[in-house]
């Protein structure tokens, strides 16, 4: 039936075309290669024939056959005998590719070729490659690929546009991936030619890539991870390629870096891994080096920060190229995109740094290199958006463990800015203490504390031995800071401190935590004290060894000694009463006698400022019994001097508790009379002690007076004992020595 259906269309032909058109209309629904070997010399025949005369009417009888003819032999029914057809499928090919190149005039071969080609259009769109299989497939996409290069689609009025064909027909992964890496190999080959051979050519596989990768991006796989290796492949061939060699070859490489992007990102989400062999960060990181485009860079940071969402160890491997180049470039930008580019890559690209962890040492070793590159840059990031940047490179970071990190190389930027007087110290002083502003107040006082034991871990002066200087775990450079950078690190570091604790956003904060900070200040307290005491060591270590030489030595070193004290007075302030006593009582238990002694001439200061008549009194005076215990406690001989001094100062503590509370408390004050009259203390064999504690007495008498009447034979016999050996001194004393003691 088919046979005979089939001949009288060949032999209508020409004769009755109606008669043709309707026999036509009954096989569509016939598949076997016979129609096709009947029916596609007749086809070829009247496409033939357009070609020397005009085009038919649309809807004319000759133009209804045509249309049938096509129809049935390309319809989508005929799909699996097409693929393996030796002459019906290359001639759909050339039907569906139209002139070669657009015309400049458009004479009847090129209007019959725009005809056919508007067919082949409508066939493509009634789902004719749904039968096919991906190589098919993959050749009428780099069919269309052409003709959209060209530019030579013909598109009828109401017709078919490449626009809907490239919606219609879909690559599978594997075969879009196939096409990316044919076309890859095509120009790797073509770079390794002569430079000679390579400015003959003009090759066209780059506004094809172009074009190809558009269509897959825009597709269903676009985001199939099957892509990834073709794009790292072609992305490799652009980086190793003569960056001016082709104008389209920036774009196409965005492309590329975009497309692997957006494949991460949807992995990612997918909780779907991209294996680690097929990624390589060495050629993004290159990316970035050969190209001058700041489009590039852009998306090549953003393709980083997707790779580190999967891989964080492998782009941890290149963190200190990409942040150098952040700093030599990107950071530099002032527009809206490339600020959001460097949030995602800080908050991509930064958390496997620190996750990590590791001593303080191995913490330095990764981080400080990267911290450094964006305080270098502070001065090139425009104003307006550096506290944005910093603050989310410290909340990335993690607050507790760098923002002191951070604080202390803006600090070593300032010395610098310092020594050679420039305008902008005072703006990097003011834009570290708004920096240290954006964080809780916790977290405040926690940098503070830091800052205060770097500083206390400082050399005396610059350090020349090399051992030493291996010794020193630092975010700023000390080893090879000269001793004038030293004291003036010490000192922009403790005026930073002072200016932060007495700022008025701080105490804010600091109110509102109602005493949720206690702990911290008390540590901070503790740790000011031990820095007091080490650059009191350190200011008698240079002065013995002659290194003060100088007065502008001198007055630092003053001005260093001062500025210490006076953010242990801010501390003091920001130090509830309770608080205070607690921690000055824990203080007075310390191993360093320094510090012990410190702590008495705070708790001095405290007993002379609370009013007896207030609350206050009852908390003060928790202190006495301490305070007592180190008066009456046995003299320290490994220290002899430092134990001496805190004796002294902590009998000072009593005249002075006694002299503003005895009178109101006498009870209190009369059972120290036996502690001061110990053997340690009023019985001690050091006259600077045995005196401190008389005046203490003294002050005790005057203040109880009658009251202290039944203790007299438990300090009155050691009393005139001291009288007694005063006075035999005096009556063998030399005139020389009486004017002395005068």
């Amino acid at each position: 039936v088919v046979a005979f259906l089939l001949s009288h269309v060949v032999a209508a032909d020409g004769v009755v075309p109606q008669l043709q058109t309707r026999l036509l209309g009954v096989m569509r629904a016939v598949v076997t290669d016979s129609v096709l070997e009947q029916l596609l010399p007749l086809l070829s025949s009247h496409v033939d024939e357009l070609k020397t005369q005009s085009l038919p009417e649309a809807g004319s009888t000759e133009d209804m056959l045509i249309h049938t003819l096509f129809r049935t032999c390309y319809a989508p029914s005929m799909a699996p005998q097409l693929a393996n057809a030796k002459q019906a499928w290359p001639a759909f090919l050339e039907f569906l590719s139209g002139a070669n190149g657009v015309p400049e005039t458009w004479g009847s071969v090129e209007r019959a070729q725009a005809y056919v080609q508007q067919l082949s259009f409508e066939q493509l769109a009634q789902g004719f490659t749904d039968g096919l299989g991906s190589k098919a497939v993959a050749q009428i996409t780099s069919c269309l690929i052409r003709v959209a290069v060209r530019g030579n689609a013909y598109v009828m009025a109401g017709g078919v546009s490449l626009r809907d064909l490239f919606n219609r027909v879909q690559l599978d992964a594997v075969t879009a991936a196939d096409e990316i890496s044919a076309i890859a190999g095509r120009l790797g080959d073509d770079e390794n030619k002569s430079k000679k051979a390579r400015a003959a050519s003009e090759p066209s596989e780059l506004p094809e890539l172009a074009t190809l990768l558009e269509y897959v991006q825009n597709s269903s796989v676009g985001t199939d991870t099957a892509l990834v290796p073709a794009l790292v492949s072609l992305l490799s061939v652009f980086v190793g390629a003569d960056a001016g060699r082709h104008g389209t070859q920036a774009y196409v490489m965005q492309l590329v870096l975009g497309m692997l992007t957006r494949v991460f990102e949807a992995a990612t989400a997918a909780h779907i891994v991209v294996p680690e062999s097929v990624v390589r960060v060495d050629t993004i990181v290159q990316a970035i080096r050969t190209s001058s485009s700041p489009q590039t860079h852009n998306q090549t940071l953003l393709l980083l920060a997707a790779v580190a969402a999967q891989h964080p160890d492998v782009v941890l491997h290149h963190v200190m190229a990409i942040f150098t180049f952040m700093g030599a470039n990107v950071l530099r930008q002032d527009d809206e995109y490339s600020f959001h580019v460097i949030q995602q890559t800080l908050e991509r690209v930064i958390p496997p740094l620190v996750q990590h962890g590791g001593s303080r040492a191995e913490q330095i070793a990764q981080a400080g290199p990267v911290l450094r590159v964006f305080v270098d840059t502070l001065t090139h990031i425009p104003r307006h958006r550096r506290m944005a940047l910093f603050s989310t490179l410290v909340r990335t970071m993690g607050a507790d463990s760098y923002a002191a990190a951070v604080v202390e190389l803006l600090l070593e930027k300032n010395v610098a800015r310092v020594l050679k007087g420039g305008r902008e110290t005072d703006d990097v002083l003011a834009f570290t203490l708004s920096l240290t502003h954006e964080l809780e107040a916790a977290q405040q006082l926690q940098c503070v504390e830091q800052v205060l034991l770097d500083v206390a871990a400082l050399p005396a002066d610059a350090v020349k031995n090399t051992e030493l200087a291996a010794g020193i775990v630092q975010y700023a450079d000390v080893a090879r800071m000269s001793g004038g950078e030293l004291r003036t690190f010490r000192l922009v570091a403790l005026d930073y401190a002072h200016q932060l604790l007495t700022s008025r956003q701080f105490g804010s904060k600091l109110g509102a935590l109602q005493g949720a900070a206690d702990a911290q200040l008390s540590g901070t307290a503790q740790t000011q004290l031990q820095l007091i005491a080490q650059l009191s060591a350190q200011h008698a270590q240079v002065e013995a060894g002659g290194l003060l030489d100088t007065d502008v030595a001198a007055r630092a070193w003053k001005q260093t000694v001062q500025l210490a004290y006076a953010v242990l007075d801010d501390v003091n302030a920001l130090m509830r009463l309770q608080l205070f006593v607690s921690t000055v009582v824990q203080l007075l238990g310390h191993d360093d006698l320094k510090v012990r002694r410190k702590a008495l001439a705070l708790a001095n200061t405290r007993l002379s400022e609370v009013d007896a008549r207030t609350a206050d009194a009852d908390d003060v005076l928790k202190l006495l019994a301490p305070v007592a215990a180190v008066a009456a406690a046995e003299l320290d001989t490994s220290d002899e001097r430092e134990s001496l001094a805190c004796k002294q100062a902590a009998l000072l503590c009593v005249a002075t508790a006694a002299r503003r509370f005895a009178a109101a408390r006498p009870t209190q004050f009369t059972d120290l009379v036996a502690i001061i009259s110990g053997a340690h203390s009023l019985g001690a064999t050091q006259a600077a002690v045995a005196s401190a504690a008389m005046v203490a007495l003294a002050v005790l008498c005057d203040q109880l007076g009658p009251r202290l009447i039944p203790m007299l034979p438990t300090y009155l016999p050691l009393v005139l004992k001291h009288l007694r050996a005063a006075t035999a001194q005096l009556e063998t004393a030399s005139a020389d020595d009486l004017a002395l003691l005068i």
